[in-house]
């Protein structure tokens, strides 16, 4: 048997026996219970399954739509950037038109000038036009001026060239002139002293044939010029009176006589000589012409009175030469 000790401690046993027990039933209960519902949420996750499989196309569907929806999310985002980009752009665009209607309202305005302009261009070409043209008929006028003075000038150096060397052998003609001249001096000194040699001779050897002095008979006429040059030069030098010396003689006579004998020679002699003179200054002052350059007898008359009087004066022209 138990003892009362054994009793007192087996009844806190026996209490939590008996509240394991209630515990285990409504543990059974609540078992049962979630059995029961086990098998409902089997059953419903059964049902679910099966909607699930009828709701596979489905799902796919709204994956692909949800999927499409994402990109469509990111592309409204890029959408809404893009928006306030060009939104900013906008904006941009809408003060660069503005900026771009008063430059085209200036650029109108310059063009309107620039028409002006280009009208008054067109005016200044056309008077340019003319202007240009009366400049090139002026200029061919001119150029024919030119070449008819080019010509002038071939023309005048061509006669230049020609008087050069007629100039050149009118030089040498009076030098050789010249050196005549020398020869016909000295030849005709050497006659005259000839001359006066034989007339002296003749005057001391003469003597009286007739008793009565003839005297020459008086002319009437006046002596040239060129006799008394001749006279003049050929006057032979004065003798010493024979009265010096001792003779005396009668010369009256013999002088008178002398005179008309000699009278014809002195002359002829005299006459010689100036026209040989002559001859020779008017070959000295006559220029060469030679031939074929058809130089006229004017020219040849004013060289000859220039070349004969310029050793003694000067000529000057009062005006330029008229080229």
């Amino acid at each position: 048997m138990l003892s009362d000790t054994d009793k007192a401690g087996m009844a806190p046993l026996q209490l939590s026996a008996k509240r394991l027990q209630m515990e285990s039933a409504e543990l059974q209960k609540a078992h049962d219970a979630a059995a029961e519902r086990n098998r409902t949420l089997c059953r419903d996750n059964l049902n679910l399954k099966l909607a699930i499989r009828r709701l596979s196309p489905q799902l796919q569907e709204i994956d692909l739509k949800h999927e499409d929806l994402n990109k469509m999310r990111c592309a409204l985002e890029k959408g809404t950037e893009n928006l306030s980009r060009l939104q900013s752009q906008q904006k941009a665009l809408e003060t660069n038109n503005s900026d771009l209607k008063d430059e085209l309202e200036s650029r109108l305005g310059e063009l309107s000038i620039l028409r002006r302009i280009r009208v008054t261009d067109k005016e200044q070409i056309q008077n340019l036009s003319s202007c240009a043209s009366t400049l090139e008929y002026q200029n061919a006028l001119g150029q024919n001026c030119v070449q008819q003075k080019l010509e002038d000038i071939r023309q005048r150096d061509a006669a230049l060239e020609e008087l050069n060397s007629a100039m050149q052998e009118r030089s040498e003609f009076v030098k050789e002139w010249n050196e005549r001249e020398t020869k016909l001096k000295v030849e005709v000194t050497e006659a005259i002293q000839s001359t006066q040699d034989i007339v002296t001779s003749f005057g001391t050897c003469q003597t009286w044939r007739f008793s009565k002095p003839q005297f020459p008979r008086k002319s009437t006429r006046q002596p040239s010029f060129l006799e008394e040059l001749s006279l003049c030069q050929d006057r032979p030098p004065q003798e010493t009176p024979p009265e010096a010396s001792g003779i005396v003689l009668d010369k009256t006579p013999p002088k008178r006589r002398l005179s008309a004998h000699l009278k014809p020679l002195i002359c002829t002699v005299g006459f010689t000589a100036t026209l040989l003179f002559m001859l020779t200054i008017i070959g000295t002052a006559v220029p060469v012409c030679p031939p074929g350059q058809g130089v006229p007898c004017e020219d040849l008359l004013r060289d000859a009175l220039q070349g004969a009087l310029l050793p003694y004066c000067n000529l000057h022209f009062p005006l330029t030469p008229p080229y």
